[in-house]
């Protein structure tokens, strides 16, 4: 009896041994077990990047990989990364890499090849380690893997992809228009002529987008210069023109566009992989009034508009200006217009009239005219000569009449037969109006019914089309947008 006492006693303490065994292994499991969360992306995104729910490391550009461990490893962090699954036994640029972290003096570094992590990028916070690395431009494509390890200790193995990347451009708009009011100092921008030009990034990394228009064109400049655009990004830029009191004339100008990456891996003596990306921007600045065509004929300068609208029975007013320096004469005749008056530098007269230009200036010239025919076409031709030279040029306005005859007396004077023909529908209209009036009476006295009326809508007559005295057909326009 005492015997199986003891023996019940032996196997009780045996299974709290057991137990208490169980315990002590467990909870060194537990501690033994670590968590490794992994994400890349190129230094200048803001988003990690990955390829079929794996991250991506590009090649020749620097990287963020950013590697968290928990618990914080104790002995300092080395990473190993190689082309596909098991370990190169000729190890180089091509397909094997090794990044680490000392603790003794908080840094990373590259132990094989000393060049493939940018130390003065890279941190620790608490449980995450994040360092700038890369790798040789033509370093295999593909699947690689990266072993983790807590100083030698193994700690964890995952997969990531190695790609190269690219860099794509994509403009529209190649050129821009844009008018600037002459002898002004203001700031005009293309915008305002609906002038604007497109890029977007078609390739695979960030790229910077540069406008430069040289020295000579130092009064240009482009909105959103020198911006970082991700890839499948649109950016539309407009451009400034400073006016610095210019005469008219036409200023033609020319520049480029860049698409570039510049946080590249530097010494590595060869070529760089990922090349800039240029393409030519070019336009015109008209200085002049908006809607007027700009012509230079020897030291006089012209403007002029190529059509306009006008009223029959009506008297309008064409204008030319004329800038330069000396003597000069405008002589103007018409087809299917009459010519009222030609008047410039304080000068009036029929058809004809001269006057000195001053440098600096541009003076007026107004031509005023009326039509002699309804819905028909006319032109006014003002030839523009330098007295003393062969010099001279006809600038030929072609004028789109409309109207109806008779809509408009000359003077607000009215002919007897219209006021004959006004009397009589008059009258008409008089008439017609009581008839309707006594059947009215007559048929609500017979129905015996009283109803109050109800109102019948009216036409605006506001909604009619009005003429637009200004012409507007020679603005210029901004072109259809294209691609390439």
């Amino acid at each position: 009896m005492q015997v199986r006492n003891n023996k019940n006693f032996s196997f009780a303490i045996m299974a709290l041994v057991l137990i208490a065994a169980s315990f002590t292994f467990g909870s060194s499991y537990a501690a033994a077990s670590t968590s490794v969360g992994i994400s890349m992306h190129v230094i200048s995104s803001p988003t990690n990047s990955s390829v079929n729910g794996i991250p991506l490391l590009l090649t020749d550009v620097w990287n963020y990989v950013n590697v968290t461990i928990q618990p914080n490893p104790t002995e300092g962090v080395s990473l190993i990364a190689f082309y596909g699954n098991t370990v190169p036994s000729n190890r180089t640029p091509l397909n094997y890499y090794e990044w680490a972290y000392s603790e003794s003096n908080n840094s990373w570094y590259d132990p094989i090849y000393g060049n493939y992590v940018n130390v003065s990028l890279s941190s620790v916070h608490g449980n995450e380690y994040s360092f700038v690395s890369g790798m040789y431009d033509k370093a295999d494509v593909g699947t690689w893997t990266l072993e983790i390890f807590n100083g030698s200790n193994f700690i964890d193995q995952l997969e990531f992809d190695v790609s190269q990347p690219a860099i794509g451009l994509v403009v529209s708009a190649p050129a821009f228009d844009v008018v600037v009011e002459p002898f002004t100092n203001n700031a005009v921008n293309s915008s305002e002529f609906g002038e604007l030009e497109m890029t977007k990034n078609s390739g695979s990394i960030p790229e910077t987008v540069t406008f430069n228009f040289g020295a000579s064109n130092s009064f240009i400049s482009a909105t959103l210069n020198n911006l970082t655009v991700q890839p499948g990004e649109t950016v539309y830029h407009s451009i400034t023109v400073y006016a610095r009191n210019w005469s008219p004339q036409i200023i033609n100008f020319s520049g480029t566009v860049t698409a570039e990456f510049t946080d590249q891996i530097q010494g590595q003596n060869y070529a760089q992989y990922v090349p800039d990306v240029q393409f030519p921007v070019n336009g015109a600045i008209y200085v002049g009034h908006e809607g007027y065509a700009i012509y230079a004929l020897s030291n006089v300068t012209v403007q002029f508009r190529s059509s306009a609208t006008a009223a029959y029975g009506e008297m309008d007013i064409i204008d030319i200006y004329l800038s330069g320096n000396g003597p000069v004469t405008v002589n103007v005749s018409s087809s299917a217009l009459k010519v009222l008056f030609v008047s410039g530098g304080n000068e009036n007269y029929t058809s004809s009239v001269s006057f000195v230009l001053s440098k600096g200036t541009e003076t007026e010239v107004k031509i005023g005219f009326e039509p002699v025919e309804d819905r028909t076409t006319g032109w006014i031709t003002a030839v523009v000569s330098i007295p003393g030279s062969p010099v001279s040029k006809s600038f030929v306005t072609k004028v789109s009449v409309t109207g109806i005859p008779g809509s408009a007396g000359h003077g607000g004077v009215a002919s007897q037969d219209a006021n004959f023909s006004s009397l009589m529908l008059s009258t008409t209209a008089l008439v017609s109006a009581l008839l309707a009036v006594i059947l009215i009476r007559r048929t609500h006295g017979r129905a015996h019914i009283a109803q109050k009326g109800k109102k019948i809508p009216t036409r605006d007559t506001n909604a009619r089309g009005r003429r637009d005295s200004v012409n507007r057909s020679e603005r210029i326009k901004p072109r259809k947008n294209w691609e390439r």
